[in-house]
């Protein structure tokens, strides 16, 4: 169904926000890939790799810290990249993953703050009350400054693309 609308369209860019295997599926079905495909943090995957194959060529993708496998990662990612080699080596990383634990640690942050403000009958109110509180978090250290009691994500960015089968840093260089 989307095949032909897309290439009855003339369009030369795609940016993808649903499912990362359905991405993988429209590209070995177009005749003519798209210039320029930006797939959501969804893709940035180890699996996405392995399961797009050659289809993935130049998809890029954004994060908001240092690629996963970089030696100038800091903070929490070589736990996260720990944890993960013991709990569970052949899995594979992946962005989701990664959020989870960002998520997690959040959680924790606002729980260990909520403790000391009521100590003897925490809710789940209070719990939202201090998690909306936060202004400066970096999970840890894995993200620059964010402000998620503001709704507001970090400013800086890292841009990825699939180049002969793996995610390459392409920008900041």
């Amino acid at each position: 169904r989307i095949v032909p609308r897309w290439e009855a369209s003339d369009a030369e860019s795609l940016v993808w926000v649903a499912d990362p295997g359905r991405l993988t599926a429209l590209l070995r079905a177009l005749e003519d890939p798209p210039g320029f495909v930006l797939c959501e943090w969804g893709c940035y995957s180890q699996q996405f790799l392995l399961d797009g194959g050659e289809a993935v060529e130049g998809v890029y993708t954004w994060i908001a810290h240092s690629h996963f496998e970089s030696p100038k990662a800091r903070g929490d990612l070589f736990k996260y990249r720990a944890n993960l080699a013991t709990i569970a080596p052949n899995a594979g990383w992946s962005e989701v993953g990664l959020q989870s634990w960002m998520a997690g640690r959040l959680f924790e942050a606002a729980f260990t703050t909520l403790l000391k403000v009521e100590p003897e009958l925490s809710t789940r109110e209070a719990l939202i009350r201090i998690a909306k509180e936060i202004d400066f978090y970096t999970a840890d250290g894995i993200l620059p400054v964010t402000n998620p009691g503001g709704g507001e994500p970090t400013p800086c960015f890292v841009l990825m693309v699939v180049r002969n089968g793996q995610w390459v840093q392409e920008y900041p260089k």
